[in-house]
C-alpha cells in the first residue's frame, strides 16, 4: 500500500486551485490514488464531489456525495453540497430534499454555520 497524502494535504491542494478547472482535475485524479488506498473514507468522496461541483461536473460530484453519505450519513455537509449539485443540475426537488436532510442533521448537531448556509436554500420553518 502507497502513502496517502492525508485528508488537509488534499484539502490545502483544493484550495489552492480555485477555480482553476484544469488543475481542479489534477487534484480530483490525486484524489481518485487516494480513494484507490482508502475506498471507505466518506471525507475523500465529499472532498471529490465538491471538487467536480466546482469544476461544472455535478452529475458525477451527486455520485460521490451519495457514496459519502452511504459511508457516513451523520455530516450534514455532505447532503448540503450534494442539493448544491441537484441546484446546478436544475433538479429543484432532489436539491430541496438534501437541504431538508442537511438541515435535520444541523438542528440535530447545533451547527449554526451550516443552518446559516441553508437559509439562501430552504425556509428553516421546514426544519420544525
Amino acid at each position: 500500500m502507497g502513502s496517502r497524502l492525508g485528508y488537509e494535504e488534499l484539502v490545502e491542494r483544493f484550495n489552492s486551485v480555485s477555480m482553476d478547472v484544469v488543475k481542479l482535475r489534477e487534484v480530483i485524479v490525486v484524489i481518485d490514488g487516494e480513494l484507490r488506498l482508502a475506498p471507505h473514507d466518506a471525507r475523500l468522496y465529499s472532498l471529490r464531489g465538491w471538487a467536480r461541483t466546482v469544476a461544472g461536473d455535478a452529475k458525477n460530484a451527486i455520485a460521490d456525495f451519495d457514496r459519502a453519505i452511504e459511508l457516513d450519513c451523520s455530516r450534514g455537509a455532505y447532503y448540503y453540497n450534494r442539493g448544491l449539485a441537484y441546484g446546478m443540475l436544475g433538479e429543484s426537488d432532489l436539491a430541496r430534499e438534501s437541504f431538508l436532510a442537511c438541515g435535520r442533521l444541523a438542528v440535530e448537531s447545533g451547527d449554526e454555520d451550516l443552518l446559516d448556509a441553508l437559509e439562501g436554500h430552504i425556509s428553516l420553518d421546514a426544519l420544525k
